[in-house]
């Protein structure tokens, strides 16, 4: 998703029009980067082994 970012891809324009600009663009890649970074420490919350957890 956020290689699909570029001016080239379909992702690169806003509301399928006009193209997206570079403070938006960054806006949103930062927004995908911390949103991933919070699902990754969900799911190693969620799916690591009882027995492996530090609680």
């Amino acid at each position: 998703m956020l290689d699909d970012l570029d001016p080239n891809a379909g992702l690169a324009y806003y509301n399928g029009e006009e193209p997206m600009d570079d403070e938006t663009r960054d806006l949103i890649r930062a927004a995908l980067e911390n949103s991933l970074r919070v699902a990754k420490q969900i799911a190693k919350a969620k799916y690591t082994p009882k027995k492996y957890r530090n609680e």
